[in-house]
């Protein structure tokens, strides 16, 4: 099974005037990166949990549109949402509200029924290696070379290229 993996991460209340978070997602089709967005969310999230809800719920729209494009070109992949979220995790895989999450709107539940569906996963990405990060946190330039070397197979590529060239040159 080929996977159409979706990086998510969202900043709980990053915006310190308006208290919303953004949420930042990385698509990626066999390790290359496809596609990066970064969205400011719409509402105030109440929690970490349901701003990372909802980031994985804009992640799984994008996801979504980019599975449905490569059916008609006749590729055939498989979801995956990936979060460093347990909470939000959690969210995905149960149906419905619990006492917990009453507050959540209905619009950001329709993920927990493409899971029962089986027409997305949800599963655990380590904090350390979400690529989605990138849009949602400050990093050093150490972090930074890391996660872009992680996301970009074409960097390997051009590495090929310049040694090939090199010793073409030394001819």
């Amino acid at each position: 099974v080929k996977y159409l993996d979706v990086y998510v991460d969202s900043d709980w209340a990053g915006n310190p005037v308006t208290r919303k978070s953004t949420t930042c997602d990385v698509i990626e089709i066999l390790d290359f990166v496809f596609e990066v967005n970064v969205y400011g969310q719409s509402v105030i999230a109440d929690s970490s949990g349901m701003a990372e809800l909802i980031g994985i719920c804009s992640g799984a729209k994008d996801g979504l549109g980019l599975k449905i494009m490569l059916k008609e070109f006749g590729f055939n992949v498989q979801l995956r949402v990936r979060t460093d979220s347990s909470a939000a995790r959690a969210m995905c895989h149960r149906l419905g509200h619990t006492s917990r999450t009453k507050h959540i709107e209905i619009r950001h539940l329709y993920v927990q029924s493409m899971v029962k569906e089986k027409k997305l996963e949800v599963v655990k990405e380590n904090t350390l290696t979400n690529k989605a990060d990138v849009g949602t946190k400050h990093f050093d330039a150490v972090k930074l070379t890391y996660l872009r070397r992680r996301s970009d197979r074409a960097h390997d590529i051009d590495e090929q290229f310049d040694q090939e060239e090199m010793m073409i040159n030394s001819l």
